[in-house]
């Protein structure tokens, strides 16, 4: 039998401990649920033709589901025969998406560092929202998908995910449809984020898109470069935070100041001089968490007008890569009359779901709202730049001579 992309022979079962298995248990648990909605309308009638001698696309259906491995598992979803009693064979089918649910559960639990947990720790998704995004994802992770949402809307040709769809493959209710609704406006994290994208129309018939990022990402695609069109310069860290030279207690000051980022309401400004060594520490900061830092210098963006836009675009661009974003070069832009540019600019930095460092010179005021972390990074004397220039040579193997002519310059 078929397995997942790139696994063919493998079950869900034997798949267990691989890179892709825990994206291929939530796949099987989409398809499950698109079953459980398609069984629900065959038992309804809501499915089903003027004549017919069995029930609608029923063959493809099973053998979408024996492609994802999803009835090599265990029984399968869909009875050989429709039941006489149709709770049965519904019954049985929520079984199945239970425990397929608490599969996915406990191996996400299990595995923190894994794309999709990321995703929803980075960018504060709920359990519900959670789904939501895999229901919007799953038909580009596995294309077939699309045709069991196409028959879960009575409409085989279609390939739309709407709002509508969604709540019938999530099998809710007029209460849980409404959590779907707000968990869909542009101020909710999925929305707001850049996850997902709702289309022009009426909700809830409007059409949902995800972004490509996230796609790129659940696969396991690794972000450590940047792509042409980018406005972000990629900085890993190359010190260690306890091998740079700072003020005392500084360092101590900044891993506390950290410590938002779980509730990814970390604002984090760091002022200094030119030279004083702003983006190093940025980078030994991201680097504490395991990310390279995404720099963005908002001075190189041609059109004042559309910084705002552009700005919020590359934020949610580097933070779906796992990167830190850290902004930079608000001091060097022109003379803002009226003060229009920085309220707009502090609407996009107050929206982005993530945590944000921001660079600055020694007197710029931070276009962010009261609660931001501040810190300055006050440049070495000449001594400490000799000393640091002599521990520089030596690490290198060269004379230390010319250190303390270094640190005069």
């Amino acid at each position: 039998m078929s397995g997942a992309p790139g696994s063919e022979g493998a079950t869900v079962a034997d798949r267990a401990g691989t890179a892709g298995d825990l994206l291929h248990e939530h796949l099987a648990l989409v398809a499950l649920r698109s079953t459980r909605a398609i069984v629900a309308g065959w038992e309804s009638g809501r499915l089903t033709f003027p004549v017919t001698t069995g029930r609608p696309f029923e063959a493809e259906v099973r053998a979408i589901l024996a492609a994802l491995g999803v009835d090599a598992a265990g029984p399968s979803p869909i009875s050989p025969r429709p039941s006489p009693l149709p709770s049965e064979e519904l019954a049985r089918i929520e079984a199945l998406v239970a425990a397929q649910g608490e599969r996915c559960l406990a191996r996400r639990a299990a595995d923190p560092g894994h794309p999709l947990s990321l995703i929803a720790a980075e960018l504060e998704l709920g359990p519900l929202e959670v789904e939501v995004l895999l229901v919007v994802a799953a038909p580009r992770l596995w294309g077939e998908l699309s045709r069991l949402y196409g028959v879960v809307a009575n409409d085989p040709q279609r390939p739309l995910c709407d709002e509508l769809l969604v709540c019938q493959v999530l099998g809710l209710g007029p209460g849980g449809r409404e959590q779907v609704a707000r968990a869909l406006e542009g101020g909710a994290p999925l929305c707001k984020s850049g996850l997902l994208g709702v289309g022009s129309g009426v909700r809830p018939f409007a059409a949902l898109d995800v972004e490509p990022l996230v796609v790129r990402r659940l696969r396991g695609e690794r972000f450590d470069r940047v792509e042409p069109w980018d406005r972000v310069v990629l900085r890993a860290a190359d010190r260690a935070l306890d091998e740079l030279r700072l003020p005392p207690g500084l360092a101590t000051a900044l891993v506390e100041a950290l410590g938002q980022e779980r509730e990814g309401e970390l604002r984090l400004v760091l002022r200094g001089r030119r030279g004083s060594g702003r983006r190093t520490l940025c980078a030994a900061l991201a680097g504490l968490g395991g990310r390279p830092l995404g720099v963005l210098d908002v001075s190189l963006f041609a059109d004042v007008d559309k910084l705002p836009g552009e700005v919020a675009r590359e934020l949610m661009r580097a933070a779906l890569r796992g990167w830190l974003p850290c902004v930079t070069g608000f001091d060097e832009l022109p003379a803002d009359e009226g003060g229009h540019l920085v309220r707009r600019l502090r609407e996009v930095l107050r929206l982005h779901p993530g945590p944000l460092l921001l660079r600055l010179g020694p007197d710029a005021e931070p276009p962010l709202d009261p609660g931001f972390s501040c810190f300055e990074l006050p440049p070495l004397d000449e001594g400490e730049r000799a000393a640091c220039w002599a521990q520089a040579l030596a690490a290198r193997g060269l004379p230390a001579g010319p250190a303390a002519w270094l640190g005069a310059r």
